[in-house]
């Protein structure tokens, strides 16, 4: 049986920005968010997202773990500012908001949905 798998030099940001179909990630209270979906499946979700400059989200839930790596520029949250080559792991039903004011570009990995607060 012939799998395909999935193969990006994470190291190749201008690759990302240039070469990939990217799509609107501006529901759940999100503006300025674009996604890169590589991998789906009902259990959890892995894809490149990235941030314009001015992006933001509003408070929401995830009802699941979300892990963020920080290729390229920065966001911040109620936990800090968060920049390139940070490593960030919110626990399952946490709660947060972000915004990145200079852009930024990120591997995210969740499981479990994503609701608004409001």
């Amino acid at each position: 049986m012939m799998i395909e798998i999935v193969k990006i030099n994470l190291k190749d940001s201008k690759y990302f920005l240039h070469n990939l179909d990217w799509n609107d990630h501006n529901n759940n209270n999100r503006s300025g968010a674009q996604i890169n979906t590589l991998y789906e499946n009902e259990d959890k979700s892995i894809a490149l997202v990235r941030f314009n400059p001015g992006a933001e989200a509003k408070p929401h839930i995830h009802n699941g773990f979300e892990s963020i790596f920080v290729i390229e520029g920065s966001y911040q949250d109620e936990f800090g500012r968060h920049i390139e080559g940070d490593l960030i792991i919110y626990p399952n039903n946490s709660v947060h908001s972000w915004s990145s004011q200079e852009g930024a570009l990120l591997y995210v990995v969740w499981g479990g949905t994503v609701e608004s607060i409001d």
